[in-house]
């Protein structure tokens, strides 16, 4: 008889309690924000990232062939040495930049870069015949587009992202 004594005892004592403490509150709203967060940042990344760099950087060789700020007015800034290597034209928020590998103009890549956007493309190359460097994604965010056999490095903010090899 006494187990069920203290079998009912403890069963009106756990009706009795309540289901959460006031304190209880806080930790679930916490956590409740904490997903939040989460879901937005995952969700929608471009919302709550700054990205804060707008400055793509052309190499050749190491060697600094131009850079492109997207927030400048006069954006396009080539290097003297290279200057002979460059053409470009424009059209609105679009800048279509072919860089040559040699004097004789063979070898090339041809470089979209979209100022609206932020972005830079590789949309024609004679590098191989893989062309990787031409098939590799848009450029929004930081890091590089890399093609091996002309040397060719695009490079958005610190460019420390693994490269996309062509």
């Amino acid at each position: 008889m006494k187990k069920v004594k203290q079998k009912t005892s403890a069963v009106r004592d756990l009706k009795e309690e309540k289901l959460f403490f006031k304190a209880d509150v806080f930790v679930y709203f916490g956590l409740a924000l904490v997903i939040l967060c989460l879901f937005l940042i995952f969700f929608f990344p471009k919302s709550c990232a700054k990205d804060e760099f707008s400055t793509f950087s052309v190499y050749c060789a190491d060697k600094v062939v131009l850079t492109f700020d997207c927030e400048k007015d006069n954006p396009l800034t080539i290097s003297e040495d290279f200057s002979h290597l460059v053409e470009h034209e424009n059209s609105g928020d679009e800048y279509i930049i072919t860089v040559y590998t040699s004097i004789d103009k063979v070898g090339f890549n041809k470089i979209v870069f979209n100022r609206a956007e932020s972005s830079a493309k590789v949309i024609e190359s004679t590098c191989s015949a893989s062309k990787d460097c031409v098939y590799a994604p848009k450029l929004t965010a930081a890091g590089s587009i890399y093609c091996a056999p002309h040397t060719l490095k695009i490079v958005k903010g610190s460019g420390l992202t693994p490269p996309t090899v062509g």
